[in-house]
This record gives C-alpha cells, sequence and structure tokens, in this order.
C-alpha cells in the first residue's frame, strides 16, 4: 500500500506530520491492519498528538 510505505518513509525521516497524514490514509484503507495502527500512534506520539495516539 502507497500510503503505508510513505508514511513510514516519513516516519524515519522524522516528519511525523506528514507521517501521520499517510498513515491515516493507509487505516481507513485498511482499518484492521495492526501494524498501519501502531505506525500512527508511534508518528503521533513523535510529534505530540498523545490523545490520538
Amino acid at each position: 500500500m502507497l500510503e503505508y510505505s510513505s508514511g513510514l518513509a516519513k516516519l524515519r525521516s522524522e516528519d511525523y506530520k506528514g507521517a501521520n497524514e499517510d498513515l491515516s490514509i493507509a487505516f481507513q484503507k485498511d482499518p484492521f491492519n495492526h501494524e498501519i495502527l501502531f505506525a500512527r500512534a508511534l508518528s503521533r506520539g513523535f510529534y505530540g498528538h498523545y490523545t490520538g495516539a
């Protein structure tokens, strides 16, 4: 999935807000994928969006 791959790349490059946006799109497409949900929680935690992490 393109958004998941892009989100992981942004997470690695410390673009946490961009990672969250891409991973949120990926999660909408596959809401039962726990790897997407975990990566999105990491991105939200790193950029300070704790309530949604």
